[in-house]
C-alpha cells in the first residue's frame, strides 16, 4: 500500500493486519468511479477472485431520502423513506462482500452489513496505551469543545456562554452561517447566538484551538458536554470526542444521535442516569432532544460546587470502569469482527 499524508493511513495498516483480507476501506461518501482504469474501484476489485471483500467504512454511510419520482429504479434494502448510497454501489460492483458501518441500527435494514466503528477500533489500540493523570479538583464546571461550526454545537455553546459563561470553557469557530431554515432554528435563541458571534474564539486569551493545553482543560472541568460530529441522524454513532473525557475520568453530557449512549453501554461503558437524566438519548426528535440536553445542563449549573464535588467521589467507580473500557475496546471490535 502506498503511504498517504493522512492520520488515517495508520487505521488501513491496521486493518490489514487484523482483518480477513481482502479489504476496501472508504474514508467519505461515495462519489462518481474515475473513468482511468488503474483507479477504477470496480477494476480493481474484479481481479480479487470470488472472495468475500470486507467493505469498512471509516466515516457515517450516506443515508438519502428515496426519489418518489424515480420510478425506474429498484432500491436494495429495507428502509421505508431512505436508502444507503454506499450499500447501493458495493452492490453494484459484483463482488461478495460485509460491509461494517459506524452507524449502530442501520445494520438492521441491509444484508451483509454489520456494526463495527473502523476507525475507533484503530484508534482504541492507541488508547489502550496511553496513560495519562486524573484528579478529583475542579475550578470549571463545563468543558465544551468545538471546531467546526454546526447547528447543534452552536445552540448549546450560546447557551452554556449566554447562561453559564463564568463556569464554563469553551471553544468555537464561528462561521456566518444561515440556520433559519433547520431543524433546530427555533432552538438557536437569536440574542445568544448574537453573544456567541462577537466574542469568539472564546478560549482564554485567544489561544488558538490546535495549540491550548485540552487535557488541563478536561481535568480542570467537572463535566464535559461532547458535541459530536453527528447530531441529527437516525442511528447511534460517536468519535474519540466521547473518549477524550472518559480517559480523564469526568464524566459528560452527550450531544449525538439517538441512542448513542445506548451503544457506549453495548460497547461496555457505563453512563449518568444516576445522577441526572440521560432520556434525552431515546428522543427521536432532534429540537426536543436538544432541548432536553440544555435541561440536563441548567441541573448541572445550578448545583452547589460541594454537591458537584460529592457526586464526583460518588461516581469514581463508574469512571475508573470506563477508563478501563478503554483499553478492552480494542478486543470488543475484534469480537464483533469474529462474529
Amino acid at each position: 500500500m502506498e503511504p498517504f499524508d493522512d492520520y488515517r493511513h495508520e487505521g488501513v495498516k491496521y486493518l490489514a493486519k487484523n482483518a480477513k483480507l481482502p479489504i476496501a476501506v472508504q474514508f467519505d461518501i461515495i462519489q462518481d468511479p474515475p473513468d482511468d482504469e488503474e483507479h477504477n474501484i470496480a477494476h480493481i476489485l474484479e481481479h480479487i477472485g470470488p472472495y468475500r471483500v470486507s467493505w469498512f467504512n471509516f466515516e457515517p454511510v450516506n443515508i438519502l431520502p428515496k426519489d418518489v419520482k424515480d420510478t425506474e429504479r429498484t432500491y436494495l434494502g429495507r428502509m421505508h423513506d431512505k436508502y444507503c448510497n454506499e450499500y447501493e454501489f458495493i452492490n453494484s460492483l459484483g463482488i461478495i462482500f460485509n460491509q461494517y458501518v459506524p452507524n449502530q441500527g442501520l445494520e438492521n435494514y441491509f444484508d451483509n452489513m454489520s456494526y463495527l466503528d473502523a476507525y475507533l477500533w484503530y484508534e482504541s489500540s492507541n488508547l489502550a496505551n496511553q496513560s495519562v493523570e486524573t484528579t478529583k479538583d475542579f475550578e470549571y464546571t463545563f468543558f465544551c469543545p468545538n471546531y467546526k461550526d454546526k447547528i447543534h454545537r452552536r445552540a448549546l455553546a450560546a447557551h452554556l456562554y449566554a447562561n453559564y459563561k463564568d463556569i464554563s470553557v469553551i471553544t468555537y469557530h464561528f462561521k456566518d452561517q444561515d440556520y433559519s431554515n433547520k431543524w433546530a432554528a427555533l432552538e438557536l435563541d437569536e440574542f445568544q447566538n448574537k453573544l456567541l458571534e462577537h466574542k469568539i474564539p472564546l478560549f482564554p486569551n485567544n489561544v488558538e484551538l490546535q495549540t491550548h493545553d485540552m487535557p488541563n482543560m478536561y481535568k480542570k472541568s467537572f463535566c464535559t458536554v461532547v458535541t459530536e460530529t453527528f447530531f441529527d441522524d437516525r442511528f447511534a454513532n460517536f468519535s474519540e470526542k466521547t473518549l477524550d473525557p472518559i480517559m480523564y475520568a469526568r464524566p459528560f453530557v452527550l450531544a449525538a444521535p439517538p441512542l448513542t449512549l445506548k451503544l457506549l453501554k453495548d460497547l461496555g461503558f457505563k453512563t449518568f442516569d444516576k445522577w441526572w437524566d440521560e432520556s434525552y438519548d431515546r428522543e427521536y426528535d432532534h429540537r426536543k432532544r436538544l432541548k432536553k440536553l440544555k435541561n440536563v445542563i441548567d441541573i448541572i449549573a445550578n448545583m452547589s460546587y460541594n454537591t458537584k464535588k460529592v457526586i464526583l467521589d460518588d461516581m469514581q467507580e463508574v469512571l475508573q470502569h470506563n477508563r478501563e473500557q478503554i483499553k478492552k475496546l480494542e478486543e470488543v471490535f475484534h469480537d464483533i469482527y469474529r462474529k
